[in-house]
């Protein structure tokens, strides 16, 4: 059974949102740049990632992230 898609009010004004916080990411992304930390991330033979508290819960994440892509 497949489940009816009903958009309201409330989740037209969060996927807005959303797309409103991707759209400025989006503008701040520097192509050049990413390019240059893949170069470095790629020489590298270790990479370090930490972080305390929440910020310790992201480093975790992109560490996973890190090691599927390799």
């Amino acid at each position: 059974e497949e489940k009816e898609e009903k958009i309201t009010g409330n989740t037209k004004i969060v996927l807005n949102a959303y797309q409103e916080v991707l759209n400025k990411t989006y503008n701040l992304v520097d192509e050049a740049q990413i390019g240059r930390i893949v170069g470095y991330l790629n020489k590298a033979d270790r990479v370090l990632v930490c972080g305390c508290g929440s910020s310790g819960l992201s480093a975790k994440r992109w560490k996973f992230v890190l090691c599927e892509l390799v």
